[in-house]
C-alpha cells in the first residue's frame, strides 16, 4: 500500500512534519512525499532516513521532487514499542526582543520568526515561557501573522508581553495573546533558575 503526502507550496518545516505525521502512522509500506524545491526534498530525505527508513529515490517532474520512501513497519513498531515517556526536565523560557529572526532581510526575518513559532508549536518539549520584548510584542497583537501560533502556544506556556514596548508602538489596545508584564517580572524570570534562550 502507497501513501502520498502533498507538501508543495508549504514553508519550512511543514513538509517535514507532515512527513513525520505520516511515518508515524505506519499503515503503508510505501511514503511518496511531493515538494516544489530540492532542499525540502533533502530535508524531507535525511528526516525519513533519521527515522530508520530508506529513501529508493528522488525523482524530478514537472518541477517537483517525489522523494520515494519505503517505510519499514518493525521501524514504526519498534520506535512505539521503545519509545520514552517524554519528560523535559530543563525548564526554558525563551526572550523574543525582535519580531523577526536574525539580521538582514526584514521579509526574510518575519518569515523565519513565523516559522520558528510554528515549530514551537509541534515540539513535544515546549519551553516554559515566551517573554516578548522591543519590537517582538508585534507578534502578540491583532494582525499578526504569528498570531495563530501563539494562541496555539498559549495553551502549553505562559507568554509575558512587555506594557512599556506595547505603549511606545501605541499597541496596548491591540493585544491579542499573553498578558502584560512590567520590567520586574521580566527581569525576576530572566535572572532566575530557568535556562533562557534569547532571540
Amino acid at each position: 500500500m502507497k501513501k502520498i503526502v502533498d507538501g508543495r507550496g508549504l514553508a519550512c518545516p511543514q513538509p517535514v512534519i507532515r512527513t513525520k505525521n505520516a511515518l508515524e502512522e505506519g499503515k503503508f509500506s510505501e511514503l511518496e512525499v511531493i515538494v516544489d524545491n530540492k532542499p525540502a526534498s533533502q530535508n524531507v530525505q535525511r528526516f525519513a532516513e533519521n527515522m530508520g527508513n530508506t529513501v529508493t529515490e528522488i525523482l524530478q517532474k514537472a518541477g517537483n521532487y517525489h522523494v520515494i520512501i519505503k517505510t519499514d513497519s518493525k521501524v514504526v513498531e519498534k520506535i512505539e514499542k521503545n519509545k520514552p515517556k517524554i519528560s523535559c526536565p530543563d525548564a526554558k523560557i525563551i526572550f523574543i526582543s525582535s519580531n523577526i529572526l536574525g539580521k538582514g532581510s526584514q521579509e526574510l526575518g518575519a518569515l523565519l520568526m513565523k516559522s520558528f513559532l510554528y515549530t514551537l508549536t509541534q515540539l513535544q518539549c515546549k519551553p516554559k515561557k515566551l517573554i516578548l520584548m522591543n519590537s517582538g510584542v508585534k507578534l502578540a497583537v491583532q494582525g499578526s501573522e504569528a498570531l495563530a501560533n501563539l494562541q496555539t502556544l498559549q495553551k502549553d506556556l505562559q507568554i509575558l508581553v512587555c506594557g512599556t514596548c506595547l505603549d511606545y508602538f501605541g499597541l496596548k489596545d491591540k493585544l491579542a495573546v499573553g498578558s502584560v508584564s512590567n520590567m520586574y517580572e521580566i527581569a525576576e524570570n530572566l535572572t532566575g533558575p530557568d535556562k533562557v534562550l534569547t532571540l
